[in-house]
């Protein structure tokens, strides 16, 4: 996982800031934040499928 997705993924869910903050952080757009986190969350799962990481609706 790149810094940047990590990043991004960590403002969204440990530090749990909105899009404006997020923005505000990194220096962006918030039209940048609406898009790097899915991105960034996209990336994350097809890491985690290639590791053979599986999850189904009861580990959500």
């Amino acid at each position: 996982m790149s810094d940047d997705d990590r990043e991004v993924l960590s403002l969204v869910a440990w530090e749990g800031l909105d899009r404006e903050e997020i923005a505000t952080a990194l220096g962006v757009s918030r039209n940048a934040i609406r898009i790097r986190p899915h991105r960034a969350r996209r990336r994350f799962h097809r890491a985690l499928a290639e590791a053979g990481v599986r999850f189904t609706s009861e580990r959500r």
